[in-house]
C-alpha cells in the first residue's frame, strides 16, 4: 500500500501521505460526533468530492459505504428470488400493511437511536 501511495505521489505530484495525515487530524478534532452532520466542507477541493472528503476516509466513511453496499446487495438478492420465483409482491394482500408498519419502524427508529448513537460517539 505504501509502495502504491508512494509512487503515486512521485508520478502525479499528489501529497496523498500530507492529504491523509490532515484528514486523520481533522476527523480527530471534530466538532460533532457524526462528521457529516458537521455542514463544513473544504473548499480546496472540488464539488464533486465535497462529500467524500468531508468523511476523511474514517470509520464512519467505511461504515457507511458498508450500510450502503449491503443494502444494495440484499435489494439485488431479494428482486432476483421474486423473479425466479415469478412472485408479485403486490398482489400480496399483506403488503401495504406490511409496508406501513416498515415505514413506522423506520421513522421510529431514527428518532429513538439519534440519542444513543451520539453517546457511543
Amino acid at each position: 500500500m505504501m509502495c502504491r501511495i508512494t509512487t503515486t505521489e512521485i508520478t502525479y505530484g499528489w501529497r496523498l501521505k500530507d492529504y491523509f495525515a490532515f484528514a486523520a487530524w481533522k476527523f480527530s478534532n471534530r466538532q460533532l460526533p457524526w462528521k457529516l452532520k458537521e455542514g463544513e466542507t473544504d473548499e480546496a477541493v472540488g464539488e464533486p468530492d465535497r462529500p467524500l472528503a468531508c468523511m476523511c476516509f474514517s470509520s464512519q466513511y467505511y461504515f457507511t459505504m458498508f450500510m450502503a453496499s449491503f443494502s444494495i446487495m440484499m435489494l439485488a438478492f431479494g428482486v432476483e428470488i421474486m423473479l425466479r420465483k415469478s412472485y408479485n409482491m403486490f398482489a400480496d394482500p399483506i403488503f401495504v400493511p406490511l409496508s406501513l408498519i416498515i415505514v413506522a419502524v423506520c421513522v421510529s427508529n431514527t428518532s429513538v437511536n439519534i440519542l444513543p448513537i451520539s453517546l457511543l460517539l
